[in-house]
């Protein structure tokens, strides 16, 4: 390939180049600016295929709470190499973050199995298990219908799941349901906030409005969840003295 004119590079010059873009990605990541860093990381991308830049941009994904990407990145860079136990590490992470726990087990696993003295994937490891013993906990008391010590798993939950969304759903719901009604609407206001696209959260501040027993508002939610995706009747698996459920 020709060098000096136009867009032609000799390998040596795209080899360069991409480390160039890495190095501004990396300057960029340090400072905050993760969007940044995410058009530089692609901009390396373009020049290589590196598992050190896809699994950077995942870092930046994960930052910016884009989970799904970030864990799409990390599967691109474990294509290019398998045993890239960073890549299972991050991918963990973005797991957790979803609240999906138990892909979070068997993906860490994997990056042990690599590197089986590493004590960041064994203390990652030792987390999720923590992580995976209050969900248990949740399961037991959602069976009982103790819904203040599901309350207290959901928060020991969210504090590393955070995008965690049907426990989200359901510590709205919860707090509805043990009379704290302000607290709960509150609650969704700041989640819709974050999450707009996420219709179940329309759904629940129906539910919310049931409990406080203003009719027209759940009928707005109820317009507002169909036409935002839902196409099904939603009913709660708790029931109150009152008859509603």
């Amino acid at each position: 390939m020709r060098s000096g004119t136009g867009n032609n590079y000799t390998e040596m010059e795209e080899e360069n180049l991409a480390n160039t873009y890495k190095e501004q990605g990396n300057k960029e990541f340090k400072a905050g600016n993760y969007m940044e860093a995410i058009e530089f990381y692609t901009k390396a991308i373009e020049k290589r295929k590196d598992k050190i830049f896809f699994t950077n941009r995942a870092n930046c994904f994960y930052q910016l709470k884009k989970f799904k990407k970030s864990i799409s990145d990390c599967e691109e860079a474990l294509r290019l190499d398998p045993d890239y136990a960073k890549a299972y590490f991050r991918k963990a992470d973005a797991y957790i973050s979803l609240g999906d726990l138990e892909k979070a087990f068997e993906t860490i696993i994997n990056a042990l199995e690599i590197k089986p003295q590493d004590n960041d994937i064994k203390n990652k490891l030792q987390d999720i298990k923590v992580l995976q013993s209050y969900k248990a906990d949740y399961d037991k008391a959602l069976e009982k219908n103790d819904f203040e010590t599901c309350l207290r798993k959901i928060e020991c939950l969210l504090d590393k799941c955070q995008n965690y969304r049907d426990i989200i759903v359901k510590k709205i719901e919860f707090t509805a349901y043990l009379g704290k009604i302000e607290d709960a609407l509150t609650l969704v206001k700041k989640y819709q906030q974050e999450y707009s696209s996420f219709s179940d959260f329309t759904w629940v501040q129906g539910l919310v409005y049931l409990y406080r027993g203003s009719t027209y508002a759940v009928t707005d939610s109820a317009i507002t969840a169909s036409t935002s995706g839902k196409k099904e009747t939603r009913t709660t698996r708790t029931s109150r003295s009152s008859g509603t459920a």
